[in-house]
C-alpha cells in the first residue's frame, strides 16, 4: 500500500498575488520563490502557502498548481503595528534597533495564529517559513510535535538581538538561507544549531528566461539595463553615478531602470546593520517614501536625462523580453545582497552581468567567467567594467553563454525543490526540536 502523502506548508509574509487569466503573478522573489518551490513539491507532497491577504474577515484559499494558497486577512494586526510603531516613537521609549517591532511576538501575532489553526485543522507535519522567526514559536506552541523551519532571504537572524534570536533558533528543525553567504553566518553565529543549517539557492524558470536569437541587437543603441527596487540598498545611485562614465566611452548607450518604487523600510536594512557602508544608506531615507527616487531623477545630468528611463515593476512574464534586448545586465548592490535573484534570471537569457561582489552573488557569479564583480560602492569600477563590456562583443558573448550554462547547472527550479524536498523528508524522519518558547 503507498504510504499517504506528507502534508507540508510554507508562510510568507507578504501578499502573495497568483497568476489568473490576464492578471500575472506577483512579481517579488518570495513571491516567486514560494511559488515555483510549492507547485513543484506538490508532486510529493501535500503544499499549503499561507500569506497576508483576503478583503474579509474569513481566510480565502485558491487552488493552484496543484497547491492551496491561504490568504489570511491581517487588518487587524496592520492597525496594531501602526499604532505600536507611533507608541514606540514617543520620547524616551525608543527601542534598541536590534530589538524592532517586526522582529517581537506582538508583530503579525493575529496572522500567526490563524496559520497556525488552520494548519492544526489541516493535521499538518511540517511548517517551513520564511524570515520572521517569531512565527515560528506561535505554529508550535498550537500544533505539538509538528516539525518547523526558517528559511531566510536576509540577515536577520544574524543582525539581531541574540538573545531573542538564539531561543527561536533551538524551536527549529531547519534553517535554510538562499546563499551560503546567509546559513554560514547563522551557523557561526550559533554554532549550537549549525548542524541544522543548510543553504538553498534561489532558482530559474529555464523555459522562460532563455537567450534570445544571435544578432537581434544589431542596430539599435547599446543597452543597459537594471531590475530591481528602487531602493538604496540595490545601490542604484551609484549606477547612475557611473552612467556619464560609461556614456563618455559608449556613444549612444540607454540605460532602463525596472522595479517598484517603494523603498524597503529603513527600519529592515539600516539600523540592524554594522556595515559602514550600509549605514551610509541612511541619508537617502531622509524626506519621506518618494525622497529616494526623487534624487536618483536629480543625479542625472540635463544631458543624458533622455537617456535613462524609469519603468515600473513589470509582470513576471515581460521580464525574459526585457533581458533579452540589453546588452549588459548590472546589478549594483550596496550591501552585500542576499542572493539576486535578477541576476540569475539575466544570466539564464545569456546576458552579461556586472554585479557588486558581496552576500550571495559570487557564489554563481565567478568573476571573468560568467559575468564581472566589482567592489560595493565604486561607480568608477562599476563605470568601467559596463564600458568595458559594451566596446568588446566577444567578452558580452563568452560570459553570456558561461553564465547561461551556469545557471542551468546549479539554479534551476527543479534542482532547487528536489533537494529542499529531500531536507523536508529528513526532518519528517526525526524527532521534532523540543518547543521552548512562548507562543
Amino acid at each position: 500500500m503507498r504510504s499517504p502523502r506528507r502534508r507540508v506548508a510554507f508562510v510568507n509574509h507578504l501578499p502573495l498575488g497568483l497568476p489568473r487569466g490576464d492578471r500575472p503573478a506577483r512579481n517579488s522573489s518570495l513571491s516567486i520563490w514560494h511559488l515555483e518551490i510549492a507547485k513543484r513539491l506538490a508532486r510529493e507532497f501535500d503544499v499549503v502557502v499561507y500569506s497576508p491577504g483576503g478583503g474579509g474577515g474569513g481566510i480565502e484559499a485558491e487552488r493552484f498548481g496543484g497547491v492551496d494558497f491561504i490568504a489570511v486577512p491581517t487588518r487587524s494586526d496592520d492597525r496594531l503595528a501602526r499604532w505600536l510603531g507611533r507608541v514606540r516613537r514617543l520620547p524616551g521609549l525608543s527601542p534598541s534597533p536590534r530589538r524592532p517591532l517586526f522582529a517581537s511576538r506582538i508583530f503579525q501575532r493575529g496572522f500567526a495564529r490563524r496559520v497556525a489553526d488552520d494548519v492544526r485543522r489541516r493535521e499538518g507535519q511540517l511548517v517551513t517559513v520564511a524570515n520572521f522567526s517569531q512565527f515560528v514559536g506561535a505554529v508550535k506552541a498550537r500544533n505539538p510535535g509538528i516539525r518547523a523551519g526558517l528559511h531566510m532571504h536576509c540577515e536577520w537572524l544574524t543582525q539581531l538581538d541574540p538573545r531573542i534570536v538564539e531561543p527561536r533558533l533551538r524551536d527549529c528543525d531547519l534553517i535554510g538561507g538562499c546563499s551560503r553567504f546567509i546559513s554560514g553566518g547563522v551557523a557561526r553565529k550559533f554554532p549550537e544549531v549549525a548542524d541544522r543549517c543548510f543553504a538553498l539557492p534561489n532558482g530559474v524558470d529555464l523555459e522562460a528566461f532563455r537567450p534570445g536569437p544571435e544578432g537581434a541587437e544589431a542596430g539599435r543603441d547599446p543597452q543597459v539595463l537594471f531590475v530591481g527596487r528602487l531602493s538604496p540598498e540595490k545601490g542604484v545611485h551609484d549606477l547612475l553615478s557611473a552612467f556619464p562614465r560609461v556614456a563618455e566611452r559608449v556613444p549612444g548607450v540607454r540605460l532602463t531602470l525596472v522595479g517598484g518604487r517603494v523603498p524597503a523600510p529603513f527600519e529592515y536594512v539600516v539600523p540592524l546593520s554594522d556595515d559602514p557602508l550600509v549605514r551610509d544608506l541612511a541619508k537617502y531615507y531622509a524626506g519621506g517614501r518618494d525622497a529616494y527616487e526623487a534624487h536618483l531623477r536629480r543625479s542625472i545630468p540635463a544631458t543624458l536625462v533622455d537617456r535613462v528611463e524609469f519603468r515600473d515593476e513589470v509582470p513576471q512574464g515581460e521580464l525574459p523580453e526585457m533581458y533579452r534586448a540589453s546588452d549588459v545586465f548590472v546589478f549594483p548592490s550596496a550591501w552585500n545582497e542576499p542572493f539576486g535573484m535578477p541576476v540569475a534570471e539575466a544570466m539564464a537569457c545569456g546576458v552579461p552581468v556586472v554585479a557588486t561582489r558581496g552576500g550571495g552573488i559570487p557564489e554563481f557569479v565567478d568573476h571573468g567567467t560568467s559575468g564581472l564583480l566589482v567592489e560595493r560602492a565604486n561607480p568608477q569600477a562599476l563605470g568601467e567594467a559596463i564600458a568595458t563590456l559594451l566596446e568588446d562583443p566577444e567578452k558580452r558573448a563568452r560570459l553570456g553563454r558561461a553564465g547561461r550554462e551556469r545557471v542551468a547547472r546549479e539554479l534551476n527550479w527543479d534542482e532547487v525543490a528536489d533537494r529542499l524536498g529531500a531536507k523536508l523528508e529528513e526532518s519528517l524522519a526525526r524527532p521534532p526540536a523540543v518547543s521552548r518558547v512562548p507562543p
